[in-house]
């Protein structure tokens, strides 16, 4: 995804409403200039078939200056997804 309308429109129209019982956590491991890195991990429940989502991951973060205002301008994420369906 390119620019925040098609990341808002993916969050809005997908994620959103696709997801429930969500925990996020991250650990900053770096901030150097412009470019920062952490590690995150990520728990939710699929809507759709009620399966565990567990994930994972490494952000790497850059960040500009417009106008004044601080600005995420790019994001790289790496992840390892691990999915449990519900038994019940």
């Amino acid at each position: 995804m390119r620019g925040s309308e098609e990341i808002r429109r993916y969050w809005q129209e997908g994620a959103a409403d696709s997801q429930e019982d969500v925990t996020f956590s991250y650990d900053l491991w770096s901030v150097s200039g412009n470019e920062v890195h952490a590690g995150w991990t990520a728990r939710f429940r699929r809507t759709a078939n009620r399966a565990v989502v567990e994930l994972d991951g490494v952000f790497r973060l850059t960040f500009d200056r417009r106008s004044g205002v601080l600005r995420c301008s790019g994001l790289r994420e790496w992840w390892h997804l691990r999915e449990v369906r519900d038994a019940s």
